[in-house]
């Protein structure tokens, strides 16, 4: 069978059903993430599986951020904020990187609830 972008788009509607069976089963959290790169041949795509936790994410991520302030240089209550940047777009800070040196803020944009990083210069710029 060779992979087109019709059969893929198919296979993907579902895997992703056999997934939503697999979390509730199994009572995790899977989410298949990004895009499928696929030739004649191969298919490949990631799935991330991870444990339920009865808070809610943005509470986690909270004192998460608490916990990993000082490398950033902004403050606790930064956290949710919403702001616009230089492309149109309006953020709010969802998080925080503390393994990366640089881009180590996690940014949503609001029209399509993407995650994405940047530095904490430049979101205290369009922040402050």
């Amino acid at each position: 069978m060779d992979f087109t972008r019709s059969n893929v788009r198919e296979m993907r509607i579902k895997f992703e059903e056999h997934l939503k069976k697999f979390s509730e089963e199994n009572d995790v959290n899977v989410v298949m993430g990004g895009n499928i790169r696929f030739d004649s041949n191969e298919m490949k795509f990631k799935v991330e599986i991870k444990n339920k936790d009865e808070r809610s994410s943005d509470v986690i991520d909270k004192e998460f951020w608490d916990k990993h302030l000082f490398l950033t240089g902004m403050k606790s209550d930064d956290f949710g904020k919403e702001f616009t940047m230089s492309d149109g777009h309006v953020y709010s800070i969802c998080g925080i990187k503390p393994k990366a040196r640089k881009n180590n803020i996690k940014i949503k944009r609001k029209s399509n609830g993407k995650v994405y990083v940047s530095n904490p210069d430049s979101v205290r710029f369009y922040l402050y």
